[in-house]
């Protein structure tokens, strides 16, 4: 048997990964299914060809669920450093005032 992962953005417990687990199962060609919500992985197994990607993300997108054929690159914030001055100066004043 043969495997594809995807990975899948949105899971945050044990029912979304049952959800997505039965409902990937639908998809033609899907023989076997493992979710891992901690990963953000599903491992899709098949036989000889494998299932169709934009199936496999429809069924994730239906239930709010975003599926990606690669791992996304996760972006990182900024540090607004002017924000953060006006934090500590208005706490400082805050300190000064008590």
């Amino acid at each position: 048997m043969l495997t594809k992962k995807i990975y899948i953005q949105g899971m945050h417990c044990v029912s979304c990964e049952k959800l997505l687990n039965d409902e990937f199962r639908t998809v033609t060609g899907v023989k076997d299914v493992k979710v891992d919500r901690k990963a953000n992985v599903a491992e899709i197994f098949y036989e000889d060809q494998a299932p169709d990607f934009a199936a496999l993300k429809s069924v994730a997108k239906k239930f709010g669920y975003d599926a990606f054929e690669s791992q996304p690159k996760i972006a990182q914030k900024k540090i607004n450093w002017p924000e953060w001055g006006k934090a500590l100066g208005i706490t400082a004043l805050l300190l000064i005032a008590y």
